[in-house]
């Protein structure tokens, strides 16, 4: 079987729920100064040709990421969807509720300017010979280890620098940390079918707010349905007596503002507000400034 040549950072599975009778969505793309609408399948947008392609490793393993990794976490994400937006959390199984998580958990991370990012942190990182990275490398060495840096540079594979890229795109994918504590929070739908409009998507359409207080995950999960976990149980409840109108006017207007190629929606009755918030507070580089702070001390 031939290796895909698409990799979907948005998985058709997800953008499916906004696809009308046809099949089709709306995508909303702004490749020059205008906002573009265009009717398309879900599998024929929210992709990137080879994107998950890592050239330097063995030809069978330079598709794991895209093949392996991420289609094992959209399969049994696109299972947990199903009960998950009836809202059958009891249905799920571990593998299909861990799956839900990382697949929320990797929808910033798989996106292509974090991946381009993610490769040029390990390749700086790789080539980077200073005093803090020798002395951090001889500080953390076993009695096995090669004595310098540089020496242990010198003995690793050729393809040693590409597969830390993968490395690293797994780890923050699949953190154990924050996985569970999203898995130990208290889940919730809320249907919002008697809003006067209807929830958007978009290629940064998540809403992870682990550090404030309560910690909360918010996602669209459908045009009717926003899937909410929370450390505070008690939100839902007063998030259910909101006005649903404006509880789906906020998640659009995240939701769209933070888009960077890309607003999904069932139809056009949100043109207007689409093409005047699109992008407008886009995530800005480093996306990952912990580890961008490392390799540029």
């Amino acid at each position: 079987m031939a290796a895909p040549r698409k990799h979907h950072f948005i998985p058709a599975f997800y953008l499916a729920q906004w696809a009308a009778l046809n099949g089709q969505l709306i995508e909303w793309s702004k490749p020059f100064e205008s906002v573009k609408p265009i009717r398309r399948h879900p599998n024929a947008t929210g992709f990137q040709e080879y994107l998950y392609t890592f050239h330097a490793l063995l030809p069978e393993l330079r598709q794991w990421f895209e093949q392996n990794f991420l289609k094992d976490t959209d399969d049994f994400a696109s299972q947990a969807l199903k009960e998950i937006i009836k809202g059958r959390f009891d249905a799920l199984n571990i593998r299909q509720k861990s799956a839900w998580v990382r697949f929320m958990m990797s929808l910033d991370l798989r996106h292509p300017d974090v991946v381009s990012e993610i490769r040029e942190l390990i390749e700086a990182l790789w080539t980077k010979h200073d005093r803090f990275t020798k002395d951090a490398y001889e500080n953390s060495r076993s009695p096995v280890d090669p004595q310098t840096f540089s020496d242990y540079l010198d003995e690793l594979s050729p393809d040693g620098q590409t597969r830390a890229q993968v490395d690293l795109l797994v780890r923050f994918m699949d953190n154990p940390t924050i996985g569970r504590r999203i898995i130990c929070m208290p889940w919730a739908v809320l249907d919002v079918s008697t809003s006067a409009e209807r929830l958007l998507t978009s290629d940064w359409p998540i809403n992870l707010a682990l550090g404030g207080i309560p910690a909360s995950v918010t996602l669209p999960i459908s045009p009717t349905a926003l899937f909410m976990a929370c450390d505070d149980e008690s939100i839902f409840e007063a998030i259910s007596r909101s006005d649903q109108t404006e509880i789906v006017r906020t998640m659009n207007e995240y939701v769209v503002s933070h888009a960077r190629r890309y607003v999904f929606s069932s139809d056009e009755t949100q043109e207007s507000l689409i093409k005047s918030q699109m992008s407008s507070s886009m995530v800005e580089p480093p996306f990952l400034p912990s580890v961008y702070a490392g390799v540029h001390r």
